[in-house]
């Protein structure tokens, strides 16, 4: 049975005030249907795709608004959950790789409540020139629960 998962990538720069901030990165998942959100301006970006496996294939794109700079930029990558189990099958990635981010659930445990479903991935990498380090989070939420 397939159950849709709503991913929200959720981008936050934490040294960035402006209304409509230029996020340089954005996540392109396999399978799944991008769209931008109508509120543009808190960075939000959703995809949503059917949940046929523990694994979600994605790659990192340049947006845009990025910085030619970024071409051969090497980005840090940290999974995160409360609820599951999550690893990378990389942790360091530039633009275009394959990635793939797994997720189970805990050993010996049920599925996670709705609360704790949330996967993070945080992208990190260093601007060159500038010696500032920016981060952006990308938010995975499981509408389903795991079986």
């Amino acid at each position: 049975m397939r159950a849709a998962t709503l991913i929200l990538l959720t981008l936050s720069l934490s040294a960035c005030s402006l209304v409509y901030p230029a996020y340089p990165i954005e996540a392109e998942v396999v399978g799944g249907t991008y769209s931008r959100s109508i509120l543009e301006s808190d960075g939000y970006w959703v995809i949503t795709k059917p949940f046929d496996s523990y694994s979600f294939y994605f790659t990192l794109r340049k947006t845009d608004t990025a910085d030619p700079a970024l071409d051969n930029q090497w980005f840090w990558l940290t999974p995160e959950s409360s609820g599951y189990d999550v690893s990378l099958n990389q942790r360091q990635a530039r633009f275009g790789e394959m990635l793939v981010l797994n997720v189970k659930n805990k050993p010996g445990q049920p599925p996670p409540p709705t609360g704790q479903r949330g996967v993070v991935v945080l992208v990190s990498f260093t601007e060159k020139g500038k010696g500032k380090t920016r981060s952006i989070r990308f938010v995975v939420n499981d509408l389903s629960a795991r079986r």
